[in-house]
């Protein structure tokens, strides 16, 4: 899995100046034989992919690309903040809505199963990012808190839901998420 995560950051690094200057939220990565099957460039998918490959030990040689790659990434980052910040603030919403209107089905019908929660709780990890590189969003960090009581709720303590490689880099305290059975 950390090789699609790996493949989506090449790519996604490739396209970034270009997505944040664009009015599309959810951007394509393009036809290349590398994006196809990856997941669209949004700026949450962005920074959960980097958290995920930042969690895993890598050789020196995969240390040092990897590094190359956060650096160009902030490079542009630091280039274009207007435009990162603009993105951050359109998919909070969005990413709000997903994890809501999953949540909200979660708990009236219980049919879902738990891949399908290992593969929703990424909504969540993403609006936690995201809330982090943004200021006073406190709207939308009271529905995360009303939709976090719920979800608490409806939920036991239990593993890391993710690969074993990465749990290191999720602390319980703060993805607490993660370490659920729903």
């Amino acid at each position: 899995m950390l090789e699609r995560d790996w493949a989506f950051l090449e790519v996604a690094a490739g396209g970034l100046e270009e997505y944040l200057q664009s009015s599309i939220l959810y951007y394509p990565l393009g036809n290349t034989r590398k994006a196809q099957g990856l997941l669209q460039l949004t700026l949450g998918n962005l920074l959960v992919t980097t958290t995920r490959l930042k969690a895993a030990n890598w050789d020196e040689t995969e240390k040092l690309a990897l590094n190359d790659l956060l650096e160009r990434i902030e490079a542009i980052r630091k280039r274009w903040m207007a435009g990162w910040d603009k993105k951050a603030e359109q998919e909070i919403p969005a990413r709000l809505n997903l994890w809501q209107n999953s949540l909200n089905e979660w708990a009236d019908t219980r049919e879902h199963t738990l891949a399908g929660y290992r593969h929703q709780v990424r909504w969540r990890v993403i609006l936690h990012l995201l809330l982090t590189e943004t200021v006073n969003r406190y709207h939308e960090e009271s529905i995360l808190a009303g939709l976090d009581s719920r979800l608490r709720m409806i939920s036991t303590p239990g593993d890391f839901l993710w690969e074993p490689e990465i749990e290191q880099g999720f602390s319980r305290q703060t993805y607490w998420y993660l370490y659920l059975k729903v």
